[in-house]
């Protein structure tokens, strides 16, 4: 064999293996190639399918506004730990919630103990006093929901002695802790929550069906069981108390029980809300003539 055609024989091999690595890494590109146009198909695929079910994620500002909107929602409603406490500031915490919710609540204030758990110190203190059930609802309502965390550990309720079984006022104890963190939050900067206005319904230590209240001595109030009406305007009403001396009325003026509520001038008539007996009832006054 000759010289050449001994290197054309080797040039021809290492052409051919040239050609194979070159056929086997085309191979192997065409199929990595496959692989990430599907795996591109099945991510469109997905995307289309969150942009069918969920339509605003194609807008990016609406998206970030409501994640704001429910971080501010979930701050009105999460409690701080306060980074200190002392029974000054306590004390007039307490009372700046009395007098501006609770129409001047007023209450005896003492120092009990203090204490931790795990990792949080607390202090507790005991008020009591003499309250209105609607104010002290009112009260309690701020206390739960405004954000330093204020515990009610223990809570009683007494009629009051000096209290009549007509009365709404009822002598209230509780304890109450409050607790406080190196990491906490300082009084200072929190700022009081514009909470929705809350208000007891009804007194539930009264039955809603009772004895009428006793009207007191020498009470402006007109029973209209003792009254006739004597006259009507369309704006006011003439009614003759216990046969003696005339009283007018106008629309929203109370009397015994209740208030008036309608002037009727074309029927002549004068229609009245009372609740005697713990029962809403309509009372109508027509013209009587003496």
């Amino acid at each position: 064999m000759t010289y050449a055609i001994r290197n054309s024989l080797i040039l021809l091999g290492l052409l051919l293996i040239t050609f194979f690595v070159i056929f086997i890494n085309n191979s192997h590109v065409n199929k990595e190639l496959r692989k990430v146009a599907w795996e591109k198909n099945q991510k469109y695929q997905q995307l289309q399918t969150l942009r069918r079910n969920y339509p605003d994620l194609a807008n990016e500002k609406q998206i970030i506004a409501k994640h704001q909107k429910m971080l501010e929602e979930a701050a009105k409603k999460t409690k701080r730990i306060l980074k200190d406490d002392t029974s000054i500031s306590t004390y007039d915490y307490l009372t700046k919630l009395a007098n501006k919710y609770a129409g001047n609540l007023s209450f005896n204030f003492f120092v009990k103990e203090s204490g931790k758990i795990n990792e949080t110190y607390y202090n507790r203190y005991n008020i009591n006093g003499d309250a209105s059930i609607f104010m002290l609802a009112k009260f309690i309502y701020e206390l739960e929901k405004q954000p330093p965390l204020y515990t009610i550990e223990k809570f009683k309720l007494m009629e009051n002695e000096k209290g009549s079984i007509y009365s709404d006022t009822l002598h209230f104890d509780m304890d109450l802790n409050v607790y406080f963190d190196y990491n906490g939050t300082a009084m200072e900067d929190i700022e009081l929550r514009k909470l929705p206005y809350y208000r007891l319904k009804s007194n539930p230590f009264r039955f809603k069906i009772h004895e009428p209240k006793p009207l007191k001595k020498n009470s402006n109030e007109i029973d209209l069981d003792k009254a006739k009406m004597i006259a009507i305007t369309e704006g006011m009403i003439f009614l003759k108390v216990e046969g003696q001396y005339v009283r007018t009325l106008q629309v929203g003026d109370t009397v015994a029980y209740g208030y008036l509520d309608k002037i009727d001038f074309k029927n002549q008539v004068a229609v009245f809300r009372i609740n005697k007996y713990g029962i809403p009832q309509k009372k109508i006054l027509k013209i009587e003539k003496d």
